[in-house]
C-alpha cells in the first residue's frame, strides 16, 4: 500500500467533520469534485501518491508534511463551496432579476424553495446580502460585486457547455472581440475567415471586459491595449491602437481643425475618450457638452448619418475612411499599446496559427486602404 504525505491537521475541516476523522478513502472522493481540484493539484503537483485502501487519518506522520496550513485552508474552503454552489446560483438569479417571483419562474421552483435558499446563504456566509423592500430585493454593496461575478461565471459555464456540445459533433473555435471590432471589421470579412479555416465552425463572442486567463470557453480573444501579457497565455501583435474623429464625408469642414467645432459625439462609459484624446494629441477642446451613447458603435453610426464627429478607434472605421464614407481631417493618433490576439498557450494548434496569420494579413490590408484613401 502506498502512503499519503500530509501534515498534521487539528483543527482543518472539510465541510462540517473534523479532518482527522476522515479516511484517506473519503478524502480521496472529495479531491474528484470539480470545486476540489486545487487541493488534488496541491498534492498531485508534490509527488502524492494515494493509498488503495482507506485508512485512519490520524496514523499518518506530521514530518511527511508536502504542502502548508494556509494552502490547505483555501482548497478546503474552495471544497465547501460546492455545499452551497446551488444557492449561489439562485441568489445569481435574484440578483439579476430582481424579486424572488420571477427567480422562482426562471428556475421552475416555488417561491419558497428561492427564499429559504437565500436564507440558508446569508448563514454560511454570515453577511446580509439583500434590503427586503416592498415588492423589490434590493442589493447591499457587497451582494451587488458578488452577483457581478457571479454573472460573469455562470455565463462562462453556459459558454463553456455549448462549446463542448459543438465540438462533439464538429470542429469549431470560439473567438471573443470588442463589440465595435466585432461588427464593423470581423463580420464584414468573416466569410474569408471562413474561408480560410473551411471545416472550422467559428462561433462569434461579444468581449468588453477584462480577459479572463481561467475561462477556457474562448478559444481566440481580440484585445486592445498595453500590459496584456499573461502567464500561460500566448500574445501576438496584429498592429498599433490608433484612434481620431472622424465625420461623415459630406459634413467634413474646409479647415481639418474646425472638426472640433462641430458636435462631439461620445460613450456614455467610459466618459474620458475625448479628453485623452485632447492630452495626447495637444488639441484643445471647447466647452461643449457631448451627445452621448450607450455603445461606441452608435456614436460612428451617428457620425456616418452626419449628426458630429466621432472619436474612434482605427479598426472601427477603416472600411469606411476606404470607402469615403468617413474622412478623419486630423488623421489617427498612434497610441501606446496594441491590437492582440490572446490564447491559452496549451492549446496552442495550427488552427490558431492560421487564424493568426489570417488576422495580420488582414489587419494590414485594412489599414493601409483607409490611409492610401
Amino acid at each position: 500500500m502506498c502512503t499519503v504525505g500530509l501534515p498534521e491537521l487539528d483543527g482543518a475541516r472539510i465541510g462540517r467533520k473534523q479532518f482527522e476523522q476522515k479516511s484517506a478513502r473519503e478524502l480521496w472522493r472529495r479531491f474528484r469534485t470539480p470545486l476540489s481540484i486545487g487541493l488534488r493539484a496541491a498534492l498531485v503537483r508534490n509527488g502524492t501518491t494515494f493509498p488503495t485502501h482507506g485508512f485512519p487519518l490520524a496514523q499518518l506522520k506530521p514530518n511527511m508534511a508536502v504542502f502548508g496550513r494556509n494552502e490547505l485552508a483555501d482548497c478546503v474552503q474552495l471544497a465547501e463551496i460546492l455545499d452551497y454552489l446551488n444557492a449561489l446560483r439562485v441568489f445569481e438569479a435574484v440578483a439579476r432579476l430582481g424579486s424572488v417571483r420571477s427567480a422562482a419562474a426562471e428556475l421552475s421552483v416555488t417561491d419558497g424553495a428561492v427564499s429559504k435558499q437565500l436564507r440558508g446563504l446569508e448563514a454560511a456566509l454570515d453577511v446580509e446580502l439583500f434590503i427586503r423592500g416592498h415588492r423589490r430585493m434590493i442589493l447591499t454593496e457587497d451582494a451587488a460585486r458578488l452577483s457581478a461575478t457571479l454573472g460573469d461565471a455562470f455565463e462562462a459555464i453556459v459558454r463553456a457547455t455549448e462549446h463542448l456540445q459543438h465540438s462533439s459533433r464538429s470542429g469549431t473555435i470560439n473567438i471573443a472581440a470588442p463589440s465595435t471590432f466585432l461588427i464593423r471589421w470581423l463580420l464584414p470579412r468573416l466569410s474569408s475567415l471562413e474561408e480560410r479555416i473551411r471545416g472550422t465552425q467559428i462561433n462569434l463572442v461579444t468581449w468588453n471586459k477584462d480577459l479572463a486567463a481561467s475561462d477556457r470557453s474562448i478559444d481566440i480573444h481580440v484585445i486592445v491595449g498595453k500590459d496584456t501579457d499573461l502567464p500561460g497565455m500566448t500574445r501576438e501583435i496584429l498592429g498599433p491602437e490608433t484612434f481620431g474623429p472622424v465625420v461623415c464625408a459630406a459634413k467634413t469642414p474646409a479647415e481639418a481643425s474646425d472638426i472640433l467645432k462641430m458636435r462631439r459625439l461620445g460613450t456614455s462609459w467610459p466618459t474620458a475618450m475625448w479628453r485623452n484624446w485632447s492630452a495626447e494629441t495637444g488639441y484643445d477642446l471647447p466647452n461643449d457638452s457631448v451627445l452621448r451613447f450607450e455603445r461606441l458603435l452608435f456614436a460612428i453610426e451617428a457620425a456616418e448619418a452626419g449628426l458630429g464627429v466621432a472619436l474612434a478607434p482605427g479598426p472601427a472605421v477603416w472600411d469606411a475612411l476606404a470607402s469615403g464614407r468617413l474622412t478623419a481631417p486630423l488623421g489617427l493618433h498612434q497610441r501606446d499599446g496594441q491590437w492582440n490576439l490572446i490564447w491559452r498557450t496549451d492549446q496552442t494548434s495550427g488552427l490558431h496559427m492560421s487564424i493568426l496569420r489570417w488576422f495580420q494579413r488582414e489587419f494590414e490590408a485594412s489599414q493601409a486602404a483607409a490611409t492610401v484613401a
